[in-house]
């Protein structure tokens, strides 16, 4: 047995491992960075939505109290939501529906968070995000929390995203999803004049 042919053959075996593992660690990383960038996206769809509607409560609806209800997962309130629809003041409902299962992900941590209002096409109609948490905290003038709806000044919200699909298998089986968190407060100018 020649000694130089089996220190070349287990060279080359181990360049083909190393290899193989570098191509798997450039795989993983190019998954995860597009399940990043996809998550990344389509919160970022969903929080101009909110933004907008968060900062028009009260706009032009000429009252004090500009809440229906306030909880925690569910808030209902009026305001012209888009200047140049043909609505004036319109209600704009944002809950989170754990009744109505995910479909369109393998993630079972999805539930989906609804808006009903109008939209900048003019139409009214309800539109449904994947999301795993919403969460929303009301604050009166001096900073307290509030659930009185006429004392409102500020609304924290708070979204958790996870990705659709699962990105790595923990060693205990468990799936991981990307996950995304934005959470904001908003202090619209109409309910503080």
């Amino acid at each position: 047995m020649n000694v130089g042919i089996v220190t070349s053959f287990i060279v080359a075996g181990l360049m083909i491992l190393s290899i193989m593992a570098f191509n798997h660690s450039i795989y993983t990383s190019s998954a995860e960075t597009t399940i990043t960038t996809i998550n990344q996206n389509n919160l970022d769809n969903l929080t101009e939505i909110i933004s907008n509607d968060m900062n028009r409560i009260g706009y032009k609806t000429g009252s004090s109290d500009n809440f229906n209800h306030i909880y925690s997962q569910d808030v209902e309130f009026q305001g012209d939501i888009y200047d140049n629809d043909s609505h004036a003041v319109t209600t704009v409902r944002w809950y989170l529906d754990t009744s109505d299962s995910v479909s369109t992900t393998t993630n079972s941590n999805d539930v989906y968070l609804k808006r009903t209002g109008p939209t900048s096409d003019g139409s009214i109609s309800t539109l449904k995000y994947p999301v795993t948490h919403f969460e929303l905290k009301y604050f009166a003038g001096d900073g307290t929390e509030t659930t009185n709806t006429i004392n409102v000044k500020s609304i924290q919200v708070e979204v958790v995203m996870e990705s659709g699909e699962y990105h790595t298998t923990r060693s205990d089986g468990k799936k991981q999803y990307h996950r995304t968190v934005w959470k904001r407060t908003f202090v619209p100018n109409n309910l503080n004049f």
